[in-house]
C-alpha cells in the first residue's frame, strides 16, 4: 500500500518541532470547543435555523476564534478589542470552511457580491448557502461596529474578501489555476483573519503593519501547502485542483522538508515577539491535526534526540 504523501510533511514537522503529545491535542481541542460553543451561542440569535449545522459552526468558529489569537498576539489591543477581533476571526473562518465545502461539493454557491443569490431547492445544500449570507451579514456588521482607530483597514479587509471570493470561484473552473488565484485562495483566508486586528490598535506593537501582513501571507501559503499534502489524495481521485500534482514525485520529500521550513520560521518571528505557549500551542496543534487524526498522533512521535528539539510545552 502507497504512503499517504501526508507522511512525508508528517515527518518533517516532528522534526521540525510541531510535534504535540496526546495530551496536549486534548487540551487544546478542549481549549477550542469551548470557545466554539460560546460563540455560537452568542451569535444564535442572528442567524436563522442553524441547529442542523450546530457541530460545524461551533467546530470552525472555535478553530478561527483561536488561531485568530495567534494571528494577532503581537497588536496592542486591549482585552475586549482582542475578544471581538478573534469572534470575528472565527466567523471568516466558518463563513470560508463552508463556502468552500459547498465549492467542492455542489458547485451550489451564493452569489454574495452582485445580483441577489438563487438558492438551491437542495434543503441541505440551501440551509448552507443560507448560513454563509446570514455569516458575511454579520461579519461586515460586527467589522463596522470595531472601535475605528484605522478605518482604512476596513476598506483593505472587504476588498480582501471579495478578492478571495473570486479566487475561490476561478479555481474551482476547468483548466490551469495561476498562481495569482493560487495565491490569494490559500494566503487571503489568514490575511482576512488577521488584518481586522489593526483596525482598533493602539500604542506601540511589536510588529510594523507592513512586516505583519506580509507575515500573515505567509502564514496563509503555508496553510495551503499543508492542505495540499493533506488532500493530495483525495484531490487525485476527483479531479480537484492540488499544486502538488505539477510536481514530480520523487521531489516531493524535498519539498515536504522546504514547507517544514517554513512553518518552523513562522513560529520563529511569532516567538521572537511572544511568550504565549497556550496561543503557541493552538498553532502546532491547528497544523498537526490538519495532516494526523489524533488518535493517530502516538504513530508519529519524533525521539527528542534524533529530532534536536525539545517539542512543545505541555503549558497551558
Amino acid at each position: 500500500m502507497q504512503t499517504p504523501l501526508a507522511d512525508f510533511l508528517v515527518q518533517e514537522l516532528g522534526l521540525a518541532g510541531f510535534a504535540p503529545d496526546p495530551l496536549l491535542i486534548k487540551l487544546v481541542a478542549s481549549r477550542m470547543a469551548d470557545r466554539g460553543a460560546n460563540e455560537f451561542q452568542n451569535l444564535r440569535g442572528r442567524l436563522g435555523e442553524v441547529e442542523h449545522l450546530r457541530c460545524k459552526c461551533m467546530y470552525h468558529l472555535g478553530v478561527g476564534a483561536s488561531l485568530t489569537e495567534f494571528l494577532v498576539a503581537g497588536l496592542p489591543l486591549s482585552r475586549d478589542a482582542r475578544r471581538e477581533v478573534a469572534s470575528l476571526g472565527g466567523i471568516a473562518h466558518t463563513i470560508y470552511a463552508v463556502f468552500d465545502t459547498l465549492l467542492d461539493t455542489s458547485g451550489s454557491v451564493p452569489e454574495l457580491f452582485g445580483e441577489q443569490t438563487r438558492l438551491s431547492g437542495d434543503p441541505e445544500i440551501r440551509s448552507q448557502q443560507q448560513l454563509v449570507l446570514d455569516l458575511v451579514k454579520l461579519y461586515f456588521a460586527k467589522l463596522n461596529s470595531l472601535p475605528e482607530l484605522n478605518g482604512r483597514i476596513q476598506v483593505m479587509t472587504a476588498r480582501a474578501i471579495e478578492r478571495l471570493y473570486r479566487a475561490e470561484l476561478h479555481s474551482a473552473q476547468p483548466g490551469d489555476v495561476t498562481f495569482s488565484t493560487w495565491w490569494r485562495k490559500n494566503a487571503l483566508p489568514i490575511v482576512i483573519m488577521g488584518l481586522p486586528g489593526w483596525i482598533s490598535a493602539s500604542g506601540k506593537s511589536t510588529i510594523s503593519f507592513t512586516e505583519h501582513l506580509l507575515w500573515l501571507g505567509r502564514v496563509g501559503e503555508f496553510f495551503g501547502w499543508v492542505d495540499d499534502f493533506s488532500d493530495y489524495e483525495k484531490d487525485r481521485a476527483s479531479g480537484q485542483a492540488n499544486r502538488l500534482k505539477l510536481m514530480e514525485k520523487t521531489s516531493l520529500r524535498s519539498f515536504a522538508r522546504n514547507t517544514a521550513t517554513k512553518g518552523k520560521r513562522i513560529l520563529r518571528l511569532w516567538e521572537s515577539r511572544n511568550d504565549d505557549p497556550a496561543t503557541r500551542n493552538t498553532f502546532t496543534v491547528v497544523v498537526w491535526t490538519s495532516l494526523v487524526p489524533p488518535t493517530a498522533t502516538t504513530q508519529y512521535r519524533v525521539p527528542e534526540a534524533e529530532a534536536g528539539v525539545s517539542g512543545l510545552s505541555h503549558s497551558q
